[in-house]
């Protein structure tokens, strides 16, 4: 079996796998949520408080079961999709971010560049990057004050640097290096709003670019610094 061969039944046998994942794994999850509700018309009305919180609590449980298998589906195929390259504009992708985190999360006020780059690249993995780290520190602020983001970028011959700061609460020193795992929260996982997947679909993301991800506090600002490349030769990067 020469390597093509190899490469081919490689790439079948993740197909078969990714399959799998998303939609026979789905299927009982469905169920799941499907009997719950079944019983609880069975009940009624008059269903006991207490039989109430356990079945909410095994949909919520159902629910963050489907999440979790459309974020590992959605990782392993980051090679593979929307990897079109066009011409896209950084104040353009600015603006729709904005726009859009603003009018979700009221409290947040957020700050752009002024200056216009355009880059030739893969624009939905990009958009999908910069409104992920936006959207990130919006959704994990739990103070009553409004929150504050500003994004900044500059370039060089090679790459865009783009920098998103939010007067937020931050990320404690000696966890920056796990909020790329897959999963990670840095609450328990029980009390967590979220599944932890954002970062570790951007990571990969910027890893297929070969751009860079970075965290740290700053001056009582928790800061992203994404490196991502000006060019992007197409021949560059192969589908796995």
């Amino acid at each position: 079996m020469d390597c093509k061969e190899k490469f081919d039944l490689l790439q079948k046998e993740y197909d078969e796998f990714t399959y799998i994942i998303s939609h026979d794994l789905k299927a009982p999850i469905r169920a799941i949520t499907n009997l719950t509700e079944w019983i609880e018309d069975d009940l009624g009305d008059d269903i006991d408080p207490d039989i109430r919180i356990n079945l909410d609590l095994l949909k919520g449980r159902a629910a963050k079961m489907d999440a979790m298998i459309s974020a590992v589906t959605e990782l392993s195929r980051i090679n593979r999709r929307e990897i079109d390259i066009v011409e896209v504009s950084f104040q353009d992708v600015f603006i729709d971010i904005k726009d859009d985190v603003e009018y979700r999360y009221p409290f947040v006020h957020i700050t752009i560049p002024n200056e216009e780059v355009v880059v030739k690249t893969y624009a939905k993995k990009l958009e999908r990057v910069l409104s992920e780290i936006v959207e990130n520190a919006a959704k994990h602020n739990d103070s009553a004050s409004p929150l504050e983001i500003s994004i900044s970028l500059k370039t060089n011959n090679d790459n865009v640097e783009i920098i998103v700061e939010d007067n937020g609460k931050g990320v404690p020193e000696d966890q920056l290096s796990n909020i790329t795992k897959m999963f990670y929260t840095l609450e328990s996982k029980d009390k967590s709003k979220t599944l932890g997947a954002g970062l570790a679909i951007v990571k990969k993301m910027l890893d297929f670019v070969n751009g860079k991800i970075e965290f740290g506090n700053n001056n009582s600002k928790f800061q992203v610094k994404i490196t991502w490349p000006l060019n992007i030769i197409k021949d560059d990067f192969k589908s796995e």
